[in-house]
């Protein structure tokens, strides 16, 4: 199974949901044969230009799912864009002694369009950082020439401590926000204890496209405890959830 196999499965699904019947059992999908689809692509496309209609004003975030909850998000602020998130976050132990902490260097990930999902299926939007570990990271190159309907954008850091979201493609225009960390949590324990916490950022300036970012439902991502056995940078794959207020 591919990574994209999997995405696929997330992209399908709320429409396929909604379609049912009354008291119609959910519809299990095979994400091993989703590549080999030949409406796979024309599919992709309906429910993303559908996307636009998705409600998201009675989605709510998981925050509750926390020991100590992140903070609400701004009372003037709307839910713009949900995403699931798949990369690494990078680590250097460069002149650093082996017992020593492993330090930061950001993180970078492909963001792909959960939007309808965190609308109508919140329990596989749950589960999808979890399956999307399961794949490699996915190049920019092959989730253009791939799913090109699926990418919302790309998270990438400016230096060490300046997250950037630039959800601006090719195929449409929705906005940079360059963030900073406002509040940190640790991730439930039901996500193990590799998992980097849930973080809510807020937009450095009133410029950026979006005033806050949460980052949830993680899974991966943390760096071993010491230095010991790495010489220089490495990155810790990892997948999360996004979610995007304006």
């Amino acid at each position: 199974m591919r990574f994209f196999s999997a995405l696929a499965v997330l992209a399908l699904a709320p429409s396929c949901l909604l379609a049912l019947p009354t008291g119609q059992q959910e519809r299990r999908w095979n994400v091993d044969s989703a590549d080999s689809s030949s409406g796979l692509d024309s599919l992709l496309s309906k429910v993303w230009q559908d996307a636009a209609t998705c409600d998201l004003s009675s989605v709510s975030m998981p925050l509750d799912q926390t020991a100590t909850p992140l903070p609400s998000p701004a009372s003037n602020l709307t839910l713009r864009h949900v995403a699931v998130g798949r990369g690494t976050q990078n680590y250097t132990c460069a002149g650093l002694p082996s017992t020593s902490e492993p330090q930061a260097l950001g993180a970078k990930a492909t963001l792909f369009n959960a939007t309808c999902t965190a609308a109508h299926s919140p329990s596989l939007l749950a589960s999808t950082p979890g399956i999307a570990l399961r794949y490699a990271v996915p190049s920019a190159r092959s989730a253009l020439a791939a799913y090109d309907a699926l990418l919302s954008g790309h998270h990438f850091f400016s230096d060490a401590s300046s997250p950037v979201f630039d959800l601006d493609t090719a195929g449409h225009a929705w906005g940079v926000a360059r963030v900073k960390k406002d509040s940190s949590t640790d991730a439930p324990e039901s996500a193990g204890s590799d998992a980097v916490p849930w973080l809510r950022l807020v937009a450095k300036d009133g410029n950026e496209a979006y005033g806050e970012v949460f980052r949830l439902e993680t899974v991966g991502g943390q760096p071993p405890d010491t230095c010991e056995g790495q010489t220089g940078a490495f990155e810790v794959e990892y997948a999360a959830t996004y979610w995007f207020w304006a």
